[in-house]
């Protein structure tokens, strides 16, 4: 049985609403549907039909109101993917305010995806049938559905209230991260993480920060839902359809620091002048530390993240007080994974390739081929190759990546014979029909690298995946192929 709470936990707010009668009707109706087409999803079967239900009314209820999710999420699959919906392509004409047979057919795969372990066939019959059977409800329904307009209200008060000051705009971020378009299971997975790490650590004891904490640090950190997107990328579109251009100029422009250790003077009576042990050096007004101004100038540093918005800088969830900083300081930046030290320079993406005559991608028989090049190609010592000899299986790759600043080299191995590159001697078509969907999720290999060989057709095995509709086209393939990409490594992408 689905209830109301379940259609308003998507919404920008928990109140109820006078169409949210309707609206649970209309999800029970749609899950009583799934069950006499007796689909069969396993021991997930139950909640496939319950997310379905309950993501498709929330669809519905955008759209009949035009709240611009949904139209956002459109917009952005053609900025991003070159399609308005992903994997389906089934109207021929596509609006985005009306029910679409291609927009809920990618819900009701979405909902399979994320209520069990697998990773379906665009072509599922079971998708299909649940889809079909949807759009003719929602079709019937979509002229005589009732528009909440309480929900259109809601949605404008909160892209306003974003724009407002920093702790408005994390409100406004707290509800993106949870609303139907985006929250998923990894959404919630990060979350928990955060939490836990919190517990680990042991400075904040009481259960409610290990919530405000995760909550703060994730709506920041993360790209997430089907798109892989920073929660501030979907708000500052959500904005932009909403025809807010300036407030999404303010999203589109915010910076944010990961969480470290910082040491800090006054710079004067109001403001700090922070250090990062990276080398990154920010001005802050002394109260946004939420600390009394006596035991501010107790301490000399601190561990927190920060957020820029609007031309400032902001502290973002939690911070805790470090005494003595200033002494020690220099042992704090050499356990700085990003620490330079006196007299070196890292690796750029320039360099890289005079080592290797401007070739971005080199393919090796074994390890040892790989030990062989880079000792005597980009000078590496043998004694730090110890990591290559912890991969040995398959013809190991090496890839330089021009758009990283901190990883120019990538090594990846077990797909060089998925790469159909003339200058690759190890490719085979039969090994490469079999593994090649593999590296779509697998993030050993970069998302640079993938992107590479994909601009190149080193892949092209991947237009004969099951993984696709049957009737999509070359450049619908290509298309649904970046989407896989974002989908699959969300938050890795």
């Amino acid at each position: 049985m689905i209830t109301g709470s379940d259609i308003r936990a998507g919404h920008p707010t928990n109140n109820s609403h006078q169409t949210d009668y309707y609206y649970t009707r209309l999800a029970n109706r749609l899950a009583d549907c799934f069950r006499k087409l007796d689909v069969d999803f396993g021991d997930n079967t139950a909640s496939v039909i319950q997310y379905s239900s309950v993501i498709l009314t929330n669809y519905m209820e955008d759209i009949v109101a035009d709240c611009g999710l949904w139209r956002t999420f459109s917009s952005l699959c053609q900025q991003h993917l070159g399609i308005p919906v992903p994997l389906y392509h089934d109207d021929e004409e596509y609006y985005p305010d009306e029910p679409s047979l291609a927009a809920i057919r990618f819900l009701v795969w979405h909902a399979a995806n994320e209520m069990t372990d697998n990773v379906y066939h665009a072509d599922t019959p079971r998708i299909w049938k649940m889809a079909q059977a949807a759009y003719d409800l929602l079709d019937e329904e979509f002229e005589q559905a009732p528009i909440n307009e309480q929900l259109v209200s809601e949605t404008h008060a909160r892209l306003g209230l974003a724009s407002m000051n920093f702790d408005s705009l994390r409100t406004t971020l707290k509800w993106l991260y949870r609303s139907y378009l985006i929250r998923c299971s990894k959404t919630e997975e990060l979350i928990q993480m955060r939490i836990e790490e919190a517990e680990r650590t042991g400075i904040m004891p009481d259960k409610g920060m290990h919530m405000y904490y995760a909550q703060t640090h994730c709506i920041f950190a993360y790209k997430i839902g089907p798109l892989a997107l920073y929660t501030k990328d979907w708000l500052a579109a959500l904005m932009r359809t909403k025809d807010m251009q300036q407030e999404a100029q303010d999203v589109d422009a915010i910076e944010v620091t990961t969480f470290g250790t910082w040491k800090y003077d006054f710079k004067d009576n109001e403001t700090l002048h922070l250090v990062k042990t990276d080398g990154m050096e920010i001005d802050i007004l002394a109260d946004e530390l939420n600390m009394p101004r006596t035991m501010l100038q107790q301490h000399d540093g601190c561990g927190a993240s920060f957020v820029r918005y609007q031309g400032e800088w902001h502290l973002n969830g939690i911070m805790y007080p470090i005494k003595g900083l200033h002494e020690k300081w220099q042992k704090f930046c050499e356990d700085d994974p990003m620490y330079q030290r006196p007299g070196t320079k890292p690796l750029t993406a320039e360099h890289a390739l005079k080592l290797t005559k401007g070739k971005r991608i080199e393919y090796f028989s074994d390890c040892n081929a790989l030990k062989k090049y880079l000792h005597e190609n980009l000078n590496f010592p043998f004694e730090y190759l110890h990591f290559v000899d912890e991969k040995l299986d398959g013809q190991p790759v090496l890839f330089v990546d021009e758009t990283s600043k901190t990883h120019v080299l990538q090594f990846f191995y077990g797909y060089a014979p998925c790469i159909a590159d003339p200058d690759n001697p190890f490719y085979d078509p039969e090994y490469a029909k079999e593994e090649v969907n593999e590296m779509l999720h697998d993030t050993s290999v970069s998302t640079a690298l993938m992107q590479y060989l994909l601009r190149n057709n080193f892949l092209p095995d991947l237009n004969g995946s099951t993984l696709f509709c049957h009737t999509a086209t070359a450049s619908e393939k290509n298309s649904d192929t970046q989407f896989y990409l974002r989908y699959l490594r969300q938050e890795k992408y």
